[in-house]
């Protein structure tokens, strides 16, 4: 994502010929370079986030199981724990 926002950065509108275009595309460059740029900014975050995510749920997972395991030990006395 981000060699595409150089790329666009580097055109300059004067190589179209015409001078208002030449002024479009160099509008369009700079908001391509920005849009792109806060697209990485956002889906670095969200991957971020996706990854703290996944880590809650197997820590979650392994108390689980941690805490099922214990509860069947318990059971296997024949008392039921009382």
């Amino acid at each position: 994502m981000r060699k595409p926002g150089r790329d666009m950065a580097q055109v300059s509108g004067d190589s179209m010929g015409v001078p208002e275009l030449a002024k479009r595309m160099d509008d369009f460059g700079d908001e391509w370079s920005y849009g792109i740029k806060q697209l990485t900014k956002f889906s670095e975050k969200a991957s971020k986030a996706l990854l703290d995510m996944k880590h809650a749920f197997e820590e979650l997972d392994h108390e689980l199981a941690q805490a099922g395991q214990g509860k069947g030990k318990a059971g296997r006395g024949g008392n039921g724990g009382k």
